[in-house]
C-alpha cells in the first residue's frame, strides 16, 4: 500500500514541476548566427542538418551576406560607401554526403507549401565554384528572395532537389526552420 501511495506522489510531484517548467522556461530561440567575416561583412545564417526521402543526411543552411560598410553600424563612419550599391540577397545553400548524390543543376529547386504554392529556384552555384573551384556535384545553392516575399510566417515547407542519376530528393522543412530563414533575413535587413 505505501509503495503505492509513494508513487502517485512521485507522479504527482513529477507531473507538477513538468508544469511550472513549462511557465518558467522561456521557448527556445531561433539559431540565428551573426558572424564578422576577415573581410568586414557580416554574414547571418541558419544551419540545419536534415533528412531526406532516402535518408540520407543534408546541411541546409540559409544566409545572407553584408558587404563591409553596407551595415548601418558602419556605413556612417565610411565616406566610401556606395548606397545604390545592389541589394543583398538570401540564399539557400544544400550539401549532401559525399558520394550519395549528384545535383543536376540545370533544373531548379522547387519549393512547395501546403497550400500549394510552388517557387522554382534557379542554380546559383557559381557563385561557390569560383576562381577555378572544381564544382563538387553534393553542393548547390539557390536564392530565396522570391519564397521569403510570399511566405511571411512560418510554414512547413517540401523541397525537391533533382539529382543527376536518381530520382528527385525530397526535404521537408518544419516551421521551426521557416521561422530561422524569416529571422536570419528581419535580423539582416535591420543591420542594413
Amino acid at each position: 500500500m505505501w509503495i503505492r501511495q509513494s508513487l502517485l506522489c512521485l507522479t504527482v510531484a513529477l507531473v507538477a514541476i513538468a508544469i511550472v517548467n513549462s511557465w518558467v522556461i522561456p521557448p527556445a530561440s531561433a539559431r540565428v548566427m551573426r558572424e564578422e567575416l576577415r573581410t568586414g561583412d557580416l554574414l547571418y545564417k541558419s544551419l540545419r542538418t536534415l533528412n531526406d526521402n532516402r535518408g540520407y543526411s543534408w546541411q541546409a543552411i540559409a544566409f545572407t551576406q553584408i558587404p563591409d560598410g553596407r551595415s548601418a553600424r558602419t556605413s556612417a563612419d565610411r565616406s566610401d560607401v556606395q548606397p545604390e550599391s545592389a541589394p543583398e540577397v538570401m540564399y539557400l545553400r544544400l550539401v549532401g554526403f559525399p558520394g550519395t548524390v549528384s545535383i543536376d543543376r540545370s533544373k531548379p529547386l522547387v519549393v512547395a507549401s501546403p497550400a500549394g504554392q510552388q517557387f522554382a529556384l534557379p542554380d546559383r552555384s557559381d557563385l561557390i565554384f569560383k576562381n577555378g573551384l572544381s564544382p563538387q556535384p553534393n553542393v548547390a545553392q539557390y536564392p530565396l528572395a522570391e519564397v521569403l516575399k510570399e511566405v511571411r510566417s512560418p510554414t512547413p515547407l517540401r523541397l525537391t532537389l533533382a539529382t543527376i542519376e536518381d530520382e528527385p530528393v525530397e526535404l521537408r522543412l518544419s516551421r521551426v526552420i521557416i521561422q530561422e530563414w524569416l529571422d536570419v533575413n528581419q535580423q539582416a535587413q535591420s543591420e542594413r
